[in-house]
């Protein structure tokens, strides 16, 4: 379907700048969009890209804002001994739930307040029943409105307190799209959310000047059993892009480059 979009708008007068680019490792390093964003950067020379469509499932809205993400791997240490005389070991896994239990209270997961929330999404630890523990971890999330670097401090502030090790795997702030006029969202007759609690690889791009988040599909449905996009939304879709992008080049000189990038979140129906 986005080859389909591409050949039609390279039917129109600013075809010819639009391009599409798919990148991998977004729910885990982003490592795909840093690449991308160097190699395109050295492409044009340093030149940015215009604009950038993140394709993201927003049900068809333009996002305003995007929460900051926090990824942290809590590790804990003890000393192996067999479990009927665990005088002779020290337990990692113990102080690694009396940690994340504090964090629990400090952070609950209500969307109250600060608009802060935590989840525990990975926890090893041990190797037998039978041995007392002597290294345990886990990988907890923040997504967050305000400060993204203040809760890291903290976290790991706090984390010495129970001799728990804290390291740093990804953050970045909370992130700004570009909005559109009143008069502009009549054009392309689509709706605004103003935030969204979910990342994507725009922080991590450095190539472009405006970025817009959009596409197909609803978050609600992402890690799910019913995971999807209803075809009906996938079929509006090529249609909405050619509306934002035939928006955006009315308000800019031909010439510069206009690109779209869409991906996926590996929905049983594929973009």
């Amino acid at each position: 379907m986005l080859v389909t979009f591409v050949q039609e708008c390279h039917q129109d007068t600013f075809g010819r700048n639009i391009g599409v680019l798919a990148v991998s490792g977004e729910e885990v390093d982003h490592l795909g969009m840093i690449h991308a964003s160097l190699g395109l950067l050295k492409h044009y020379d340093h030149a940015l890209i215009k604009y950038l469509i993140m394709g993201e499932p927003t049900e068809l809205k333009l996002v305003l804002k995007q929460k900051g993400m926090i990824k942290l791997k809590l590790k804990s240490h003890g000393k192996a001994a067999h479990s009927g005389y665990p005088q002779l070991g020290v337990d990692a896994i113990q102080p690694l739930i009396q940690f994340v239990n504090a964090l629990y209270l400090i952070y609950p997961n209500n969307h109250s307040g600060d608009g802060v929330t935590m989840n525990v999404g990975v926890i090893r630890g041990g190797d037998a029943p039978n041995v007392v523990p002597n290294y345990a971890e886990c990988v907890v999330m923040f997504r967050v409105i305000g400060s993204a670097t203040e809760i890291v401090d903290h976290v790991c502030a706090l984390a010495m307190k129970y001799n728990v090790k804290c390291e740093v795997i990804t953050v970045n702030e909370p992130y700004d799209y570009m909005e559109l006029s009143a008069a502009e969202l009549n054009d392309v007759n689509v709706s605004v959310d103003p935030i969204v609690a979910y990342n994507t690889d725009t922080p991590y791009g450095h190539f472009f000047e405006n970025a817009l988040l959009f596409g197909a599909g609803s978050i609600l449905d992402a890690h799910t059993p019913h995971e999807m996009i209803k075809l009906h939304d996938l079929y509006q879709l090529p249609t909405h892009l050619h509306s934002i992008i035939t928006t955006l080049s009315h308000n800019s000189r031909l010439s510069s480059i206009t690109a779209p990038l869409l991906t996926t979140r590996g929905q049983h129906t594929e973009l």
